[in-house]
């Protein structure tokens, strides 16, 4: 996954994309629906098909926000400006002090967050785990008649062989298409139930598939809005900020 924050340099001038332009313009929320991914709106990717650079410029990114050094002036200024609140935060832009605040915020924030996700997985895999059980079960019932049917018409083709000493050929025939008639027989009802089980298993999971999502989404949420919000409330001040970005 690419770094908070990432760029594409395009002959010396820094492409790269700030929550008002992911979220407040056309085109930002045609790159939502694009990416799907919620995770993954500021990576090169996403830059790149916001701006329609295909395989124009030179993928850049930086995780070190000691110095402002470290960073394209325009950055630098979206930095400076608070045009990344909401999409990530960097240690090195405050100040011990102000790090403590906000780690005092983002401490709970996570515990909540951890706490919904692992409720919501849990209640995720209690349903999968009723439903997989349902299917192997009912796999288990459609070999059992496979194997049972299978055994029957092997039985028969194996009785009809000596029997047929004087006409083996006119004997076996019959029998080996009985055979096969009574495999395809069996492997039809087999299929037949597997069809529908997986058809139950599938629709027993889609709804706790989708509320595990909605649930990990909002406590997503719920721990960005909290965190960002504490984070750029204290960068914004300029006390708080490492002496390099005031």
């Amino acid at each position: 996954m690419c770094e908070f924050i990432s760029w594409v340099d395009v002959k010396g001038k820094a492409k790269f994309l700030t929550y008002d332009q992911i979220y407040n313009t056309i085109r930002g929320k045609q790159l939502q629906k694009h990416n799907g991914n919620q995770d993954n709106l500021i990576g090169h990717g996403a830059i790149r098909w916001y701006y329609r650079l295909e395989l124009e410029g030179k993928d850049c990114e930086c995780s070190d926000f000691s110095t402002p050094a470290n960073f394209p002036p325009d950055i630098v200024k979206a930095i400076n400006d608070g045009e990344f609140r909401g999409l990530g935060v960097g240690i090195d832009l405050l100040t011990a002090s102000a790090w403590k605040a906000y780690d005092e915020v983002a401490a709970p924030a996570q515990k909540a967050y951890d706490e919904n996700a692992a409720s919501a997985q849990k209640a995720y895999n209690e349903v999968v785990a009723s439903a997989r059980k349902a299917y192997h079960e009912n796999i288990a019932s459609a070999r059992k008649a496979y194997d049972e049917n299978a055994a029957s018409a092997q039985k028969a083709y194996n009785e009809a062989i000596p029997s047929a000493q004087k006409a083996y050929d006119e004997a076996t025939a019959p029998a080996q298409k009985a055979y096969s008639e009574a495999l395809a027989s069996a492997q039809k009802a087999y299929h037949e139930v597997a069809a529908p089980a997986q058809k139950a298993y599938d629709e027993a999971t889609a709804p706790a598939q989708k509320a595990y999502h909605k649930a990990i989404a909002s406590a997503r949420k719920a721990y960005d809005e909290a965190t960002q919000k504490e984070f750029w409330d204290l960068f914004m001040i300029p006390e708080n900020r490492n002496p390099k970005w005031r």
